[in-house]
C-alpha cells in the first residue's frame, strides 16, 4: 500500500512538473495557461531538451571559467569564490534531477497518456483519481470477500471434522460386521467340508450298489436281498442231521419254483419294497 502511495506521489510530482505549477517561471517570465497545455508529443520533446540542458551544465561551468580568466587575471581563491556558487548549483541540479529519475518518470507518464488517448494533464489526473478510488473500493471488497471466505472455510472445516468422526464410527461398525462375517464364513466352510465328506461317502456307496446292475434296489439290504427266515428254521432239529438237511434243500427248491421261476433274491426285494412302503 505504501509503495502505491509513493508511486502516486511521484506521478503527481511529475504531473506538476509537466503542468508547470512548480516551475512556472522561466527566465523571469510566467507561462500562460495556453502555453502550459501542450500536446503529448510536444511534452516529450520538452523533457528530452531539459535532460540535455542539465547534461550541458559542465560545459557552462567551463565556459564561465574561461571567460573570467580572459577578462582579468585573478588568484585561485578569487576564482573559487566566483565559480563556487555555480558549481554548487550544478551539483544540486544533478542530484535533484537524478532523484526524480531524470526523464524516466515523465516518459512513462507520456506513454500512459498515449495509451489512454489523453491530451492534457488534467485528464490524466482525473484518471489517476478514479483509479485510486476504484483501487480502494476493490481493496475493501476484497477484504470483505476474504472475511466471507474465512467464515466459509471455518464452517467447512467443522463440517469435514464431523464427517470424519462419522466415517470413523462407520469404519468400526464395518470392522465388527466383517469379523462376524468371517466367523460365519469359517463355520460355513466347516459345514461344507462335512457335507463334502458325506457326499463322497454316499457316492462310494452308490458306486458299490451300481455294481449289482440295478438302480432301484432296496436301500436296507443294499441290493443283496432280504433273507426271510421262516419259523421252521428256528425249530430244533428232532430228526437226524442228514434227514434235516434233505428237508431244508427240498424246501429251498420249492421256494425257487414259486412265482414264475423268480429267484429268492427277487422275491425278497419285492418284500423289502412292501415293508418300506408300509413303513
Amino acid at each position: 500500500m505504501e509503495d502505491n502511495e509513493s508511486e502516486v506521489m511521484k506521478v503527481e510530482m511529475a504531473l506538476d512538473v509537466m503542468d508547470g505549477t512548480r516551475t512556472s517561471k522561466t527566465k523571469g517570465s510566467e507561462l500562460s495557461v495556453e502555453e502550459r497545455h501542450v500536446g503529448v508529443k510536444q511534452r516529450g520533446k520538452l523533457f528530452k531538451n531539459f535532460a540535455r540542458f542539465v547534461d550541458t551544465a559542465d560545459e557552462v561551468e567551463k565556459k564561465v571559467v574561461e571567460n573570467l580568466l580572459s577578462v582579468q587575471s585573478c588568484t585561485v581563491r578569487q576564482r573559487e569564490m566566483i565559480i563556487g556558487p555555480i558549481e554548487e548549483f550544478r551539483k544540486e541540479l544533478w542530484e535533484r534531477f537524478a532523484e526524480i529519475g531524470r526523464d524516466k518518470w515523465p516518459r512513462s507518464v507520456l506513454r500512459l497518456m498515449r495509451a489512454q488517448d489523453l491530451e492534457t494533464v488534467e485528464e490524466l489526473r482525473e484518471l489517476c483519481e478514479r483509479g485510486s478510488l476504484e483501487d480502494r473500493r476493490s481493496r475493501k471488497e476484497g477484504e470483505e470477500n476474504h472475511q466471507d471466505e474465512l467464515i466459509w472455510f471455518n464452517e467447512e472445516k467443522e463440517r469435514l471434522e464431523a464427517r470424519i468422526w462419522e466415517c470413523e464410527a462407520e469404519k468400526l461398525r464395518a470392522e465388527k460386521l466383517m469379523r462376524k462375517a468371517q466367523r460365519a464364513v469359517e463355520e460355513e466352510r466347516k459345514t461344507a467340508e462335512e457335507l463334502s465328506r458325506s457326499l463322497q461317502k454316499v457316492s462310494k456307496e452308490l458306486e458299490r450298489l451300481r455294481k449289482y446292475g440295478r438302480t432301484n434296489q432296496c436301500f436296507r439290504c443294499g441290493g443283496v436281498g432280504h433273507v426271510v427266515r421262516r419259523r421252521g428254521q428256528y425249530r430244533k432239529w428232532t430228526q437226524p442231521r442228514k434227514q434235516g438237511k434233505q428237508r431244508w434243500l427240498s424246501r429251498r427248491k420249492s421256494w425257487g419254483r414259486e412265482g414264475d421261476s423268480r429267484s429268492i433274491v427277487d422275491r425278497s426285494y419285492q418284500f423289502c419294497l412292501q415293508v418300506v412302503g408300509n413303513d
